[in-house]
């Protein structure tokens, strides 16, 4: 992600001096966060989203990932474009390049599997109060 930042960084500064802008203006820095916005966060978010997933220990989410990971291990096709969005090629790919849509799509994903982990974890919250008042209402009442 760093050299990526710097490579476009750069080639901003080198197409302004080529055309005589002035460097430091607000104005003509405003195409380096344009461009690096939008990447960054898409990684970043995925990075969040993969922390969350690994943080728990829910076994159908535990399950899920294993499964998952397994699938994209063997899926080279898959995997190869996921580790190539992951090492944040240098190449410029100009605006909406390839490993741009696959990590936002990877991050949406990941937002969608971390949402599902909050929903069970709510639901296997649930169901133990549940067993827990049944068992409660069991020993106290001898039903």
């Amino acid at each position: 992600m760093g050299l990526s930042d710097s490579s476009s960084l750069v080639s901003l500064l080198s197409s302004l001096s080529e055309s005589g802008a002035d460097l430091g203006s607000y104005v003509s820095l405003l195409p380096y966060p344009r461009d690096r916005y939008t990447k960054n966060h898409a990684l970043l978010s995925t990075c969040d989203h993969l922390n969350s997933l690994y943080s728990t220990q829910l076994s159908p989410i535990v399950w899920a990932r294993s499964t998952g990971l397994e699938i994209i291990n063997e899926l080279p096709g898959v995997k190869n474009l996921l580790m190539g969005g992951a090492g944040g090629e240098v190449k410029k790919e100009g605006r909406g390049g390839r490993s741009g849509i696959v990590w936002g799509g990877v991050a949406g994903l990941l937002d969608t599997a971390g949402k599902a982990k909050e929903v069970i974890g709510m639901a296997g919250s649930m169901l133990g109060s549940m067993v827990k008042r049944r068992a409660s209402e069991f020993v106290v009442k001898g039903r």
